[in-house]
């Protein structure tokens, strides 16, 4: 079996972006816009947290898988690289961001 990382689906999914081949699920779904990859996302999200509550763990591997897939088609749309998660992470990894939930009303 190949092993694909997650850098590996970044890179298909911005190629099937690209091409948008007619038969590609990836093209098709980020041809309708953010506000179906969203909630694809959201769907995916959902599963993933249901599994996991009923502690059924080969369903949270497959949905995160799916939320990974999503999650990547959403940053696709948005404009944002997993290196740019990546940056952010260290930020936050060396107390450099701050709290990032500090702007938000009622915290």
């Amino acid at each position: 079996m190949k092993k694909v990382s997650i850098y590996e689906l970044e890179r298909r999914i911005r190629s099937r972006a690209n091409r948008q081949p007619r038969n590609s699920r990836t093209a098709t779904l980020l041809k309708k816009g953010m506000p179906k990859t969203a909630q694809k996302f959201g769907e995916e999200a959902f599963e993933l947290s249901i599994a996991a509550i009923q502690r059924n763990k080969k369903a949270v591997i497959r949905e995160s898988a799916d939320v990974f897939y999503h999650l990547l088609l959403v940053l696709k749309k948005s404009g944002v690289k997993l290196k740019d998660i990546e940056r952010e992470l260290a930020l936050r990894a060396n107390g450099l961001a701050g709290n990032p939930k500090a702007n938000r009303r009622g915290t």
